[in-house]
């Protein structure tokens, strides 16, 4: 009786590896697709985003601080990262949205921020990419559009590279010119 129940053992055993195996090579495909990018459709941009280029001028790091939009990367580009900011306390900072925005076409990423209401005066906004090979680029670099000033809601950062074996993340933030003081706000997850 000992050694039925000892191979009983061994037979389930042997089968439980078994389907772990067909488990784990059915869910390879579909972790190693994950990897190549896949832009959610959800959160598209190209409202936000739209150029009279229909090609583009450049692909991975030759897009670096270059702008999204005179290169024709915002015509195929979506915000795959988004979180949410509160209205800073304290302050008349209003709360928004930091999207990190991918081209599928260039494979290239950039910062983008939105505050609910007008910057007021004294403050501005900013927004900031950053790879993982730690290239960052921010609003008020060459290729991004300046950063958020009085009576404006939005900027975007130039972009950088970030193609199936790089990611970036997106970052914003704010000046207090009476204080002389820049203050994170919050960041998003890595794409």
């Amino acid at each position: 009786m000992y050694h039925l129940l000892s191979r009983f053992k061994h037979v389930l055993f042997a089968a439980a590896l078994l389907l772990l195996l067909s488990v784990m090579s059915l869910a390879a495909p579909q972790a190693h697709a994950a990897s190549l990018k896949q832009i959610p459709q959800t959160h598209q941009v190209s409202v936000l985003f739209h150029s009279a280029s229909t090609s583009v001028s450049c692909t991975y790091a030759a897009c670096d601080d270059l702008n999204p939009l005179t290169t024709g990367c915002a015509n195929n580009s979506a915000a795959v990262r988004t979180v949410y900011f509160p209205a800073r306390s304290g302050t008349p900072i209003s709360g928004g949205l930091i999207n990190l925005v991918f081209s599928y076409s260039c494979h290239a990423a950039w910062a983008y921020i939105q505050f609910d209401n007008a910057m007021p005066g004294g403050y501005a906004g900013d927004a900031t990419i950053v790879a993982s090979d730690y290239f960052q680029y921010s609003c008020f670099d060459a290729g991004g559009n300046g950063e958020v000033e009085p009576g404006q809601h939005s900027c975007y950062s130039g972009m950088v590279s970030d193609g199936p074996w790089e990611s970036a993340f997106a970052t914003g933030s704010y000046t207090d010119y009476s204080q002389s003081t820049t203050y994170a706000i919050n960041r998003t997850n890595s794409f």
